[in-house]
């Protein structure tokens, strides 16, 4: 199954904040009691839950940022979890500053379906959290 979970978080990522062909499915992907915890270095902080918290979480990034561009650099499968290393950049559409960034998330599935997404400041800290560090 890790490998189809791969695919689904490539997809997910690709389709929310990449080719954007439309919006993703979300129904045959996401667990409607999917929660979305962010890193403690972001400056939103929270905890966002279900399928509308999901569809925030996606969608306020290319709010925030112009020519928002997040793309996965490194994906690594941990059973049920994909921890995936992202590289992000964008213009603050406040300040018109520009930011270069890299962070990663550790995806956790059941039985197929996203039911968390955790947002860690550094691929290093979301190996550890899938137990996948050295």
């Amino acid at each position: 199954m890790s490998e189809e979970n791969v695919e689904v978080v490539r997809r997910l990522i690709t389709e929310t904040w990449g080719e954007k062909t439309g919006p993703p499915d979300l129904a045959s992907r996401v667990h409607p009691q999917v929660e979305i915890v962010t890193s403690p270095d972001f400056p939103e902080q929270a905890v966002l839950r279900g399928l509308p918290g999901f569809e925030r979480w996606t969608r306020r990034w290319s709010e925030m940022f112009e020519g928002y561009d997040l793309q996965p650099e490194r994906f690594w499968e941990a059973g049920d979890r994909v921890v995936v290393a992202l590289h992000e950049r964008g213009i603050a559409t406040r300040s018109g500053i520009p930011f270069d960034d890299h962070y990663a998330h550790v995806w956790t599935f059941l039985s197929g379906l996203v039911v968390r997404v955790q947002v860690f400041r550094n691929q290093e800290e979301a190996l550890e959290a899938a137990g996948l560090s050295k």
